[in-house]
């Protein structure tokens, strides 16, 4: 929800806060979510893209197994070549590293992140089943204005449009994202009045309710004390105690 994705800056204090979550860790966490999730989404809609038939038969196959090879790419990459992707925090840039405490430090947890094959398993399948419940939504809204597309036509146009939006920096992407998908829509045969409420259905059934969780999240996340800081609360001096015991007696 918020601009120019400073809500991701916004992630790693608040697991500070809420869990006790190091900084650092955080945004070591943060960074491959983003970075990870931002890549199967994007090879989720290549190959979309090339079972919906918009590319040649002979290319279709080959682009559809390099997307799905491509998801696991990252950790093959690391751990087979040894990339030194732990460097990565510390060559963003310079606002960013001063808005996170501690960044610089992060790059021990990033390595170990991208060297878990599980957790790459794991965050693959889950990203999917995420789009797939998307995908799913968005088809269900098309359909209801009377148009009719296919599922990977579908998927193409909520991925695209979504890579436009979030490109913009601007909330939701809105307008930009709009655009786009209004677009492509009509690119596949969807009358421009029908792209137009597909548009504002999404924004309405999917974008707000989303929105509106969040912010409660938010909202709780604030007003929830760091479970570290509870445990860090000082004892009382033994001398105080001792004395308060012979008081009594």
């Amino acid at each position: 929800m918020t601009p120019a994705a400073s809500g991701e800056l916004l992630r790693p204090a608040l697991l500070d806060r809420a869990f006790g979550l190091p900084l650092n860790q955080g945004a070591s966490a943060v960074l491959f979510e983003r970075l990870y999730s931002m890549g199967i989404f994007t090879l989720s809609g290549v190959l979309a893209l090339s079972l919906s038939g918009a590319l040649p038969v002979w290319a279709a196959a080959p682009v559809a197994a390099l997307a799905l090879s491509g998801m696991f790419g990252p950790l093959v990459l690391v751990r087979w070549f040894s990339i030194p992707v732990g460097r990565i925090p510390g060559v963003l840039p310079g606002f960013i590293q001063r808005r996170l405490i501690g960044l610089d430090e992060a790059g021990e947890a990033f390595e170990r992140l991208w060297r878990s094959p599980r957790l790459a398993v794991a965050f693959v399948v889950l990203s999917l089943a995420t789009f797939g419940i998307m995908l799913l939504q968005f088809w269900i809204v098309v359909e209801s204005t009377g148009a009719t597309i296919g599922l990977q036509e579908a998927w193409v146009v909520l991925v695209f449009s979504g890579i436009a939006g979030m490109a913009s920096g601007l909330p939701f992407g809105l307008g930009a994202g709009d655009a786009v998908m209004v677009s492509l829509l009509s690119a596949h045969g969807v009358d421009v009045s029908e792209a137009g409420a597909v548009v504002v259905l999404t924004r309405v059934l999917i974008n707000l309710p989303t929105g509106l969780f969040g912010l409660g999240a938010y909202i709780l996340a604030l007003r929830q004390g760091s479970p570290r800081s509870n445990s860090d609360s000082p004892a009382a001096p033994a001398g105080h105690l001792a004395t308060a015991g012979g008081n009594e007696g």
